[in-house]
């Protein structure tokens, strides 16, 4: 019983070992000055308070409370205050951004981004931090990435640090003004409203944030922006560290049973995909709004189905439902009657589309495609391919 004890504790930690394993994507410590290499950013200064801008002074310079920083990573860090500030050559109002050289997540579909910041800010007696102050961590995939850097390591300019479309990973809220002091907090649930929680303080603490990485991604970009009045806020951020866990196998599809309609015209043709890996359960979607795994009354045409999985990946598979050529019968040879009363004539039928062979039957009751010795009078043939399809008498 011991034995049997031991190798299943020891089987639950290779797996958890095996689910767990993170890669390093990238790490920015701001130790060298990464600026058009590393990030792209719209940092400003004017020369005596540092507004948005990589530093390695603490206190800061010019701000309203002297703030000291406890527990930075080296001598390098992000500094923000009063981001709002007129000084800024982008105009009042202009966020502080900066965005990570755009990464590489097509060996990741399915799985996790894990983006981890060390923060820290002040808490502020004077009412600085307004409930409309924030500190984010955002991406983007694909398309969604700021102008410039759609592609591998690829950056925008400093103009376009604010263009793309991103989405909110993790967010800080000021909290307005609260006695004794404000403060800055995490938003925990998301809900435009920091939780009072996860207060930051001037010791630099590590948070992090999880994305799941879209189902056909191969590209992703992380932006911190930053959002301030003027008030006397000061706010800094230390190393970033990006790495990144696989998802399941990506969802594939394939159609594996199909049957064609075996006359022209019919409705019978069925199709049936199958989906494999990625994270059920799957949903089809079919070109003819179809929504299970087997679609059939199918006529001729071609079927695509997107199989998606739970996780948001996707499958496209399509087949194509095929029918014969219709089927047609002429008569192509005729002899009449050459003397009142003789039984001279012959008629032959000459059939196209379909599948051969053919079956015929006259209403004189032969059944091959010619017949001979024929009085005068009218004759209608009708045919029948191999699979039963069928013609009525030719005119």
């Amino acid at each position: 019983m011991n034995a049997i004890k031991i190798i299943l504790a020891f089987n639950i930690q290779l797996l958890y070992l095996t689910l767990s394993a993170q890669t390093t994507l990238h790490t920015e410590g701001f130790e060298t000055n990464g600026e058009g290499t590393s990030y792209a950013t719209n940092s400003f200064d004017d020369g005596s308070n540092d507004f948005w801008v990589r530093t390695n002074t603490s206190p800061e310079p010019g701000s309203s409370n002297n703030q000291t920083y406890t527990g930075k990573t080296g001598t390098y860090f992000w500094n923000g205050e009063d981001i709002d500030a007129t000084e800024n050559p982008l105009g009042s109002g202009e966020d502080g951004y900066i965005v990570i050289k755009t990464l590489s997540v097509s060996s990741y579909t399915g799985g996790t981004v894990t983006v981890s910041i060390d923060i820290a800010a002040d808490k502020n007696g004077s009412g600085g931090w307004e409930t409309g102050d924030f500190l984010s961590v955002e991406y983007a995939e694909d398309t969604d990435i700021a102008t410039g850097a759609n592609s591998l390591n690829g950056l925008p300019t400093s103009a376009n640090v604010n263009s793309g479309t991103y989405t909110t990973a993790g967010i800080f809220y000021g909290s307005g003004s609260i006695n004794p002091n404000n403060y800055l907090s995490q938003d925990d649930d998301l809900n435009g409203t920091g939780d009072g929680v996860n207060i930051i303080d001037n010791t630099f603490t590590t948070y992090s944030f999880d994305i799941t990485v879209g189902g056909s991604a191969s590209l992703m970009s992380i932006r911190i922006r930053a959002s301030t009045d003027q008030g006397g806020e000061v706010l800094a951020f230390d190393k970033i560290s990006i790495s990144a866990t696989a998802g399941s196998t990506p969802v594939s599809s394939s159609i594996t049973a199909q049957t064609n309609n075996v006359c022209n015209g019919d409705a019978l043709g069925s199709l049936t995909v199958t989906a494999s890996d990625g994270t059920t359960p799957y949903t089809y979607n079919w070109s003819n709004t179809a929504t299970s795994a087997s679609i059939s009354t199918l006529g001729a045409g071609t079927y695509t189905v997107t199989v998606t999985d739970a996780g948001g990946g996707t499958s496209t598979s399509s087949a194509t439902i095929t029918e014969p050529t219709a089927l047609n019968t002429t008569i192509s040879s005729q002899t009449n009657v050459a003397c009142f009363g003789e039984n001279t004539g012959s008629l032959t039928a000459s059939v196209t589309g379909g599948t051969s062979p053919y079956t015929y039957n006259w209403n004189s009751g032969e059944t091959s495609a010619t017949i001979t010795g024929k009085a005068a009078g009218t004759y209608t043939v009708s045919v029948l391919d191999n699979n039963g399809c069928g013609e009525g008498p030719p005119p």
